[in-house]
């Protein structure tokens, strides 16, 4: 569960890595559009600038959908978060995975020692443990969902193995976190080098996938490329 609520301050780092990205695309993209000027149109030199001018579009599309694809996981964990009750339990955990701060930090804030902030914290993690492990419930399946995604990005396969396949096998009602549960597993196969298995999982869920959510759709065709 901590290292659910851990992707919080990642994912908010990598929104801001890619929003200083997309200025260094759009401030390429405007010195080529200004180097137009004077090419005849026509010439070498304008299809080479013309066609860096479509690359840099095509570069600066991608970071649209992942700074937004970024923004829906913030959101989704901030949620869970607020699925406490209110009280300190939940503004220690907002506090350290929300707003980064240290636990001696936040026994500054709320005026606690630092066992009685240990415990608030481990109060608050018990609480939102017994929640993941609902998945009938909306917020117990994404919490399946990113604690798999968190241990893949880690580099712990087994670990992101063994939680996605529980997360599936439980027959979750969530369906769209089901479909994203079957990515992370293709995901999962690709970087072990399984590849037949990891496109069979995408071309079964494109062919049977009952939603119509449009990224659940264009995660699976990049993947097949």
């Amino acid at each position: 569960m901590k290292e659910t609520l851990s992707n919080y301050r990642y994912l908010f780092d990598e929104i801001k890595a890619w929003m200083i990205h997309r200025e260094e695309i759009l401030t390429m993209a405007t010195k080529i559009t200004a180097s137009l000027n004077g090419i005849p149109s026509g010439s070498a030199e304008s299809r080479k600038v013309e066609t860096w001018a479509v690359k840099l579009a095509e570069v600066d599309d991608e970071i649209d959908k992942r700074v937004d694809m970024i923004s829906k996981h913030l959101t989704s964990l901030t949620d869970y978060i607020y699925r406490l009750p209110p009280g300190n339990a939940r503004n220690v955990l907002i506090y350290h995975y929300i707003d980064g701060l240290k636990f001696s930090e936040i026994c500054v804030e709320l005026r606690y020692s630092e066992r009685q902030v240990y415990r608030l914290h481990r109060i608050g993690i018990e609480f939102l443990s017994k929640l993941a492990q609902d998945v009938s419930d909306i917020h117990g399946a994404k919490s399946a969902y990113y604690l798999g995604q968190h241990y893949y990005d880690n580099n712990k396969l087994g670990d992101a193995r063994k939680t996605i396949e529980t997360f599936i096998e439980a027959n979750t009602p969530h369906q769209y976190w089901l479909a994203r549960g079957f990515i992370l597993l293709s995901d999962i196969n690709r970087r072990e080098g399984k590849t037949f298995e990891a496109d069979e999982y995408l071309k079964t869920i494109k062919e049977n996938y009952p939603g119509t959510e449009a990224d659940i759709f264009r995660m699976i065709d990049e993947r097949l490329k």
